[in-house]
């Protein structure tokens, strides 16, 4: 069985995209989004799902963070990425 530890960010963010819509494991995708995030900062999946993740609650402030940040003038992001 393959750890997280052995995962590439864009595998963990696949992980993490795929269980959001779950009920209940919203704990376990933050920790996926942590650790993509934490492997590479400009992971878009991750990125993208954080903000939705983000996005209620009273939370969207933040969600509206992430996403600038993932948009800022020199975000290594493709322009397909941006999309």
């Amino acid at each position: 069985m393959t750890r997280i530890s052995e995962l590439t960010p864009e595998q963990l963010a696949r992980h993490a995209v795929e269980l959001f819509p779950l009920a209940d494991r919203h704990g376990t995708v933050a920790r996926l989004l942590h650790r993509a995030l934490a492997l590479d900062p400009h992971q878009p999946a991750a990125l993208r799902c954080l903000a939705d993740l983000l996005d209620h609650d009273g939370l969207e402030y933040l969600a509206a963070l992430v996403l600038e940040y993932a948009l800022a003038p020199g975000s290594p992001l493709s322009e397909e990425e941006r999309q």
